[in-house]
C-alpha cells in the first residue's frame, strides 16, 4: 500500500462551497464492475470522493488484488487514507503514485474539474458516475474535444444516489425516495483519442 498522507499530496487547501454528498448504491457499483470488467485487478485505485465507502467496498470485493486509496473532503463514518479536497491535491505528487484507475461519483458542479485533474495524474482509466445530461452543455465542449472519452455506460434503471437524511430514513424502515435522474458511467483515458462507444447496463 502507498504511504499516501494528506501532508505529502496537499496543495493549496481550501474547501468547496458545499459537500454535495450523495451515496452511490453499492448494488449499482457491483453491477457496473461485473458487466464492464472495469477497474483492472492488481492496479492502484484512487477514490477521491469515498464518502461512506459505497464504491470502495465493492471494489475490494470484486478486485481483491487492487490497492485502494480512499479520500474525501469530509471524514464520515468510513476510514479514509486522507481528508482533503481532491482538486487542491498536488498533481505531480499524485502522478508519482502510479495510480492505475480513478473512480468516483464526484460532486456534479465540479465534475469537469475532477475529470480534468484525474486525466492529468492518472495514466489509466478515469471512471465517473454522472448524470446523462453531462454529455450536453457548451461549457464542456473543450473537454469532449480532447477525445479522451472512451466509453459511456448508460444505466437503464435509475441509480438512486441518496443524501444522508434519506439514508437515515431508510435505515429506520422508511422507503428510499424515487429518482427521476438518468445516470451513466463515463470512462475516460488520456491515451484514448478516438470516438466514444455507448453501451447500456
Amino acid at each position: 500500500m502507498t504511504n499516501l498522507t494528506a501532508a505529502n499530496i496537499a496543495g493549496s487547501g481550501g474547501q468547496r462551497e458545499a459537500h454535495d454528498f450523495y451515496a452511490t448504491p453499492e448494488a449499482d457499483v457491483h453491477k457496473f464492475l461485473d458487466i464492464t470488467g472495469a477497474v483492472p485487478n492488481g492496479c492502484l485505485v484512487l477514490e477521491p470522493s469515498a464518502g461512506l465507502g459505497h464504491m470502495v467496498r465493492p471494489i475490494r470485493e470484486k478486485r481483491p488484488q487492487c490497492g485502494i486509496i480512499a479520500g474525501d473532503l469530509v471524514q464520515r463514518e468510513f476510514p479514509l487514507d486522507y481528508v482533503n479536497d481532491f482538486l487542491a491535491l498536488d498533481t505531480t505528487a499524485l502522478s508519482e503514485l502510479n495510480i492505475g484507475c480513478i473512480i468516483t461519483n464526484p460532486p456534479f458542479k465540479h465534475a469537469q474539474a475532477f475529470i480534468e485533474k484525474s486525466l492529468d495524474c492518472c495514466d489509466g482509466d478515469v471512471i465517473m458516475l454522472l448524470k446523462l445530461a453531462f454529455l450536453a452543455g457548451k461549457g464542456r465542449q473543450s473537454l469532449f474535444e480532447r477525445n479522451h472519452l472512451r466509453e459511456v455506460w448508460v444505466s437503464r434503471s435509475r441509480i438512486n444516489c441518496m443524501k444522508p437524511s434519506d439514508m437515515a430514513a431508510v435505515e429506520c424502515g422508511g422507503k428510499p425516495p424515487s429518482s427521476t435522474i438518468a445516470m451513466a458511467w463515463y470512462i475516460f483515458n488520456r491515451n484514448h483519442t478516438g470516438a466514444a462507444t455507448i453501451n447500456w447496463l
